[in-house]
């Protein structure tokens, strides 16, 4: 077999090391280069995308209204029956929500039934009317187009009002238009440029100056047109880049080239110092058990250093063979030590594959110690006449909760619904528990249920920080709660974005919770307290969000919150406990086979 030297091995690492180098910062100039080639594509083909990027806080919140189920399920139904009233409550609340200088409604007509507008001018807002607007969406979702009023640029955002379900197959008829408006400010110009970096942005109405621009730029401009309702460009929209990229690359080039020589002298320096302290004296070693004898390697044995010792150990290897040939059967016996050692190896291997098992066994009884924090606040014995809970986690662990608690002469209910689930949301729900034991046993505020609420929050939004990546933290959690007094016999509700149910006199009554969760949000006003109109045989129902979320049936469609109220009504006259196993199989006959969307959780008692 053909030997290969230190030497050589030496200098093929070296070089492999600097070629690796080479082509690592090769790699990253081009890489470099296409990213600042895409970027200038981009800006140049696809504009408009990055003015909305530019405008998130009006077209990410306008779209947000549509996940919104239950504004945008109100607005529709507001729409489809001429409800003037039902409608400035779901305008209100979008325009207050996402910052719309303007909401206007239009019928399935074309015609403009309502608006709500901050602009000084919102009649001549609109240039289209009738059979005009219908055009605009041409089967399309939604529309955008600008237009220019009284020296101000306006950006328009249109969509079909359809019911939530409707969302994406678009199968329904729209029953009208919304369209939200905003004004483009020098503000959102300058947000452009802090965004983009490196350029300077200017907008123009009139084409005389933009043609002034492009003739006297020196720099490397782009200029895009943006085009009102009937295409007609009612703007120019110039950038100039004020540090190009290529310049920070060619900079970045040179350092690297510094770098890459510096790195090449170490690997050279190396290589010298091996050569001379390693190379040498493998080959005077290699030589003296060649030609069997010490001669060689005679120098080397004057040296202090780990070759001066290995060339003293060889000659006393030559010297005196009969206590090698001690050494060669004490190897034996450390190689069957090894044998033994490698068995060791593969029971641990073994071990190791029971780890998955124990992991599962772990979340397991983690589950397991949920279900005993639950069942520890669930409803006691004398909390009322009659109550009743469900619990089924999506996962092994879940982010839902209840409380059953009794303070004086107060009863307590709480359900909350925390983000995510899972472990995360298993997290989410010891906190929301830990959090309503400080405040209800130790009467951190007045016990009614906006109180509640507030202190729940501040709790909840002091626990999360900044996270690793410099963001504030936006988990929380959706709380219903519900005071009774057994002395007043008075009850009370406030929600954070749950309702609450009441059956009474064979009725079905639902009172909304406030469009704000437990945790940071745009919205953080004070909570709604509504005094309950109960007696004495009424029942109170509070339920998560996976009861009406829940995807299934012949449609595959979600259950909808009616859908449960109804079947909720339906089996109001039986005792609690029948109650619970009635809806529990209602919800998972519907869903048949399809997965579970959520954790789903319930609590319900008699006055």
């Amino acid at each position: 077999m053909k030997r290969k030297s230190v030497q050589a091995g030496i200098v093929k690492v070296s070089l492999t090391g600097l070629i690796l180098l080479v082509l690592c910062f090769g790699g990253y100039y081009i890489y470099e280069m296409k990213v600042f080639n895409e970027m200038k594509t981009t800006a140049e083909k696809t504009f408009e995308n990055i003015l909305d990027k530019i405008l998130n806080v009006n077209f990410e919140k306008y779209f947000g209204t549509v996940k919104d189920n239950s504004a945008w399920d109100d607005l529709y139904e507001a729409v489809s029956n001429n409800n003037m009233e039902n409608i400035d409550e779901s305008i209100g609340y979008m325009q207050k929500s996402y910052s719309a200088e303007n909401v206007s409604v239009f019928n399935s007509d074309g015609k403009k039934i309502y608006s709500k507008s901050a602009l000084t001018s919102p009649d001549n807002l609109f240039p289209f009317d009738g059979q005009g607007l219908k055009p605009l969406f041409d089967g399309k979702y939604c529309t955008s187009f600008f237009e220019e009023k009284s020296g101000k640029l306006l950006v328009y955002f249109g969509a079909g009002i359809v019911p939530t379900e409707d969302e994406y197959t678009r199968k329904e008829k729209p029953v009208g238009y919304l369209f939200l408006v905003k004004e483009i400010t020098e503000k959102d110009i300058q947000n452009f440029e802090n965004q983009l970096g490196n350029v300077n942005a200017t907008l123009f109405f009139d084409g005389a100056k933009k043609n002034e621009f492009v003739e006297n730029c020196p720099q490397e401009y782009i200029v895009k047109e943006l085009h009102g309702y009937d295409n007609k460009i009612s703007a120019y929209f110039c950038m100039t880049y004020t540090n190009p990229l290529e310049k920070q690359i060619k900079d970045f080039l040179l350092i690297v080239l510094i770098v890459g020589g510096e790195v090449l002298l170490i690997l050279l320096n190396i290589f010298l110092f091996f050569k001379k302290r390693v190379t040498k004296p493998l080959k005077r070693i290699d030589k003296t058990f060649k030609q069997n004898n010490t001669a060689p390697i005679l120098p080397i044995t004057q040296t202090n250093d780990e070759f001066g010792e290995i060339t003293r150990m060889i000659v006393d290897f030559f010297e005196q063979k009969e206590e090698i040939s001690a050494q060669n059967e004490e190897l034996q016996q450390q190689k069957e030590e090894i044998s033994a050692q490698n068995e060791n190896v593969m029971q641990l291997n073994g071990k190791l594959s029971t780890f998955n098992k124990q992991l599962t066994d772990s979340i397991s009884y983690a589950s397991r110690l949920q279900s005993s924090m639950l069942l520890a606040h669930s409803p006691k014995q004398g909390w009322f006449s009659e109550s009743c809970t469900l619990y089924f986690p999506k996962e092994i662990v879940g982010g839902d909760f209840y409380v059953a608690q009794t303070i004086g002469t107060k009863h307590i209910a709480v359900l909350g619904d925390c983000t995510g689930h899972g472990v995360p949301g298993a997290v989410l729900v010891s906190m929301g528990i830990l959090f309503l034991y400080q405040i209800i046993d130790f009467k951190e505020c007045e016990l009614m249920p906006d109180h509640i609420l507030s202190c729940l929050r501040e709790k909840v939004i002091s626990s999360f920080g900044i996270d690793k990546d410099g963001g504030m933290r936006t988990d929380g959690m959706d709380v219903a709660v519900v005071v009774y007094d057994t002395k007043t016999k008075e009850a009370y509700f406030s929600g954070a974005q749950r309702p609450c149910v009441i059956v009474k006199n064979n009725e079905i009554i639902e009172i909304k919770g406030d469009r704000m969760p437990i945790g940071r949000y745009v919205k953080n006003g004070e909570f709604t307290r509504v005094k309950l109109d109960v007696s004495e045989g009424d029942q109170i129902y509070l339920y998560s969000d996976g009861c009406t979320d829940q995807v299934g049936g012949e449609k595959k469609r979600k259950l909808m919150s009616k859908n449960f109220r109804d079947k909720i009504l339906e089996v109001s006259s039986l005792p609690m406990k029948e109650q619970a196993e009635k809806l529990s199989q209602y919800i998972f006959d519907y869903k048949g086979e399809i997965a579970q969307t959520d954790d789903i959780s319930l609590i319900a008692f008699k006055i």
